[in-house]
């Protein structure tokens, strides 16, 4: 990516980015088995706005697609934004998300794709660029958050995404 911001744990850069970038009427999407620091981001975010968050079932890009259609439907300002997070590698299950199909979804529906890839990043694709390498994707990703208390062995945590996205959480 163009750029990253350093936390202090993955924890924190999960309620970082959540406690930004949602605002009044945004819709945050977000598979059910997310990690709970998403969880407490959410509940963070709602003390201070209006966002709605909306769960959907485990790695099912159906349920997802049907959620996506009803949100676009549903719009009820032109300058609201929809997010979709997932986890690269599920810490319970060690499944993966179907990264591919979320991303194209994401794209055909106009909403931002956020990664948690605490347990991708290091371990995962040839060179352990974390699960989108692991899928041969290029793009498609818009913020990357990792952990270095996985397979690095250090504190800390990370945001990567474009430029503007990055300035705008600093």
């Amino acid at each position: 990516t163009e750029d990253s911001l350093l936390y202090g744990s993955g924890y924190q850069a999960n309620l970082g980015w959540v406690t930004t970038l949602l605002r009044d009427d945004d819709v945050l999407l977000y598979d059910e088995y997310n990690h709970a620091s998403l969880y407490d981001g959410i509940a963070l975010a709602a003390t201070t706005t209006n966002l709605k968050a909306i769960r959907f079932a485990h790695n099912d890009t159906e349920h997802l697609e049907r959620l996506l259609i009803r949100v676009q439907k549903g719009a009820v300002s032109p300058n609201r934004q929809i997010f979709v997070a997932v986890e690269g590698v599920y810490s319970m299950d060690g499944d993966l998300a179907p990264l591919p199909r979320i991303s194209e979804l994401c794209g055909e529906y106009g909403a931002t794709l956020v990664i948690d890839d605490a347990h991708g990043t290091g371990v995962t694709g040839k060179t352990g660029r974390g699960t989108s390498e692991h899928f041969g994707m290029k793009d498609g990703v818009d913020i990357c958050m990792g952990s270095f208390s996985k397979a690095f062995g250090m504190t800390g945590g990370f945001l990567s995404a474009d430029r503007e996205v990055i300035d705008y959480l600093r």
